[in-house]
């Protein structure tokens, strides 16, 4: 039994060496056919047309690899050329005499993508990048990454990982995480930082993003800006948000800015739930809901401690925001208003397409225990 066992695997390795150097003596004798068909692959898997303008080069050891000079890609959301793509082989397939790469190294690509596109299908093999340029075009502004060195790995029990380093618009750029495809939807884990040591913005995203219409979003993010002002100046990104102003809004947030909540999509609307938001000495909790549109409308429901309406850094700051719809309830231990401490405030703002905020409603106990309820236009802008 012993013997019979020691000839089937001496066997299974000698099949396994012919098969192997049968497919390196093909690869000997025409990579160019080799390299053909591996772009082909890659094109299907991208979704891209792919063209090789260089040569081929072929290394069998350690592992078979095809390297392609000169690439360029052309599709509807990816463009852009690589100096070279090495073409890990991989080896389990290559026991079957097919070409299937395990793993893809995209070697100084300039790349340009499309960001209102759908998310894309996982790479069917690791992916690397080195030293890349990659450009986000988006109808309102375009954001460039440089010097872009990246990871895509697929976990052998399922999911991915996934890590990036490298500039975004001259900025420092740390993006790294994880997750898994399940039916219509992909689940993340992202942390994003941005600035050095993320001191311009932290940012990170637990949960689902659909890819399909009929899917709806759903998890948590929690944002963090430790200097508001600065963030302000970060122009690519502020120009990618759907409402102007926010910009200047920035630049009167006292440091440090954090945002959380937890967020699903609901009825064509985005529903935020455990929201929390800090700027400097302020603290507000509550709820909201943002439905898309022109302009989108938000409507939220925030408690405070202690609430201030005056000075550079209170809620009318929010007069600086043009093209959103809002209205804002808030609820407030103690607030003041110019020369005047409240207790007990409950207060309704609105927030038109152009800026004007107006005090729908003022309830509130001012000293000596006098009742207040009253309305006042605010100017602003």
């Amino acid at each position: 039994m012993r013997r019979l066992v020691v000839l089937v695997v001496l066997a299974l390795l000698l099949l396994a060496t012919f098969a192997a150097g049968a497919l390196a003596a093909l690869l000997l004798v025409d990579r160019e056919a080799a390299a053909r068909a591996l772009a082909q692959r890659l094109a299907r898997d991208l979704g891209v047309q792919v063209a090789v303008d260089g040569p081929v080069g072929l290394d069998l050891l350690p592992r078979p690899q095809l390297s392609l000079s000169r690439v360029r890609l052309a599709g509807p959301t990816l463009s852009g050329r690589a100096d070279r793509i090495d073409l890990v082989l991989d080896a389990a397939a290559l026991l079957r005499l097919d070409l299937r790469p395990a793993r893809v190294r995209l070697v100084r690509p300039d790349l340009t993508l499309d960001a209102t596109a759908a998310l894309p299908p996982p790479p069917a093999a690791d992916l690397a990048v080195v030293d890349g340029r990659i450009l986000l075009r988006h109808p309102r502004t375009a954001l460039e990454a440089t010097g872009l060195e990246a990871q895509w790995t697929s976990r052998p029990q399922g999911g991915f990982t996934f890590e990036a380093r490298g500039r975004l618009a001259g900025q420092l750029l740390s993006l790294r995480g994880g997750g898994e495809e399940r039916p219509g939807r992909v689940v993340l884990d992202v942390a994003v930082h941005l600035g050095s040591d993320g001191r311009l913005l932290r940012l990170v995203l637990r949960g689902e993003l659909p890819r399909t219409p009929a899917a709806a979003p759903a998890g948590e993010l929690r944002l963090v800006a430790a200097d508001p002002p600065a963030l302000a100046r970060f122009r690519p990104l502020v120009a990618l948000l759907p409402v102007s102003g926010i910009d200047a809004l920035l630049a009167r947030i006292p440091a440090p800015l954090t945002v959380a909540a937890a967020f699903a999509g609901e009825d064509g609307m985005l529903r935020f739930e455990r929201l929390q938001i800090a700027a400097g000495d302020l603290a507000l909790a509550g709820s909201g809901r943002l439905r898309p549109g022109t302009p989108p409308h938000l409507a939220v429901e925030l408690s405070a401690t202690a609430l201030a309406l005056d000075g550079a850094g209170s809620l009318v700051a929010l007069g600086e925001l043009r093209g959103l719809a809002a209205e804002v309830h808030l609820v407030a231990e103690h607030a003041r208003i110019p020369s005047l401490p409240l207790r007990g405030a409950d207060l309704r703002l609105r927030l038109a397409p152009d800026g004007a905020l107006s005090l729908e409603r003022l309830r509130a106990k001012a000293p000596g225990g006098t009742e207040l309820d009253a309305s006042a236009e605010t100017a602003s802008g």
